[in-house]
């Protein structure tokens, strides 16, 4: 009988340690233990962040079907029908994995939600600063039409930027600033400055807003280079 099952693993983060436990006894993190025991990459000089970083990422990369918005094939799941050939997922049949075709990424990140921030306290995520200015996070695009070496960018979201509009950047800016009282935000886009007239506008709104924030974000080399006028904009605007 073909059946939907997940094994349970456990990652449990101290200041200077990294506990994983499994259900069962497959050799998943094989590829990490292997690295610490032959002392290859950075895992033993980067500390235990980096460890349990290192562990996330292979089971994201290498192990666990990703189901992202199944939809109307959620009533399939329930139903117990065969899942094989859905998009986005891997079954296991046979002792072998049947992966679906790839998923469509989402195209307008316009229509998504901004995040649901009120359904957190908050004040518990203050740790993160610029200068003396808790920080929260903004993404603002997603993929990236570069495919560096060391950057998984293209592995998650695709060689094609897709990207918000400065209005519905603006917004959420507004929103953290106004109802949240931040003061200081971090673009984690993978390449924030890859369309210097949408970084200008942007900047355009928060100079125009009077908003007092301090950002950061990153971008290539290139992009900083060839586009002075969108440096300077950014640094009137806070970054």
């Amino acid at each position: 009988d073909d059946m939907l099952e997940a094994e349970q693993i456990s990652v449990i983060l101290g200041r200077k340690y990294v506990i994983t436990v499994q259900q069962d006894e497959y050799n998943c993190l094989k590829p990490v233990r292997d690295r610490l025991k032959h002392n290859l990459g950075r895992i033993r000089s980067m500390g235990p962040d980096y460890l349990a970083y290192s562990i996330l990422d292979l089971l994201t990369d290498e192990y666990y079907p990703i189901l992202e918005t199944f939809g109307e094939e959620l009533e399939r799941l329930e139903e117990k029908e065969d899942l094989a050939g859905i998009p986005g997922t891997v079954v296991a049949r046979d002792g072998e994995l049947v992966r679906g075709p790839e998923r469509d990424f989402i195209q307008d990140l316009d229509s998504l939600p901004f995040p649901a921030r009120d359904l957190l306290d908050i004040h518990r995520y203050r740790g993160a600063q610029i200068g003396d200015r808790p920080v929260t996070n903004l993404c603002t695009s997603r993929g990236c039409s570069h495919n560096c070496h060391f950057c998984s960018s293209a592995r998650f979201w695709g060689r094609r930027l897709r990207v918000r509009s400065a209005e519905s950047v603006l917004a959420e800016l507004e929103e953290v600033y106004e109802r949240y009282g931040y003061r200081g935000v971090a673009f984690v886009d993978d390449n924030f400055a890859a369309i210097p007239s949408r970084v200008k506008a942007i900047c355009q709104g928060i100079i125009d807003h009077g908003w007092d924030i301090w950002w950061w974000c990153l971008g290539r080399a290139d992009h900083i280079v060839r586009n002075p006028d969108m440096v300077e904009m950014m640094a009137r605007a806070g970054c």
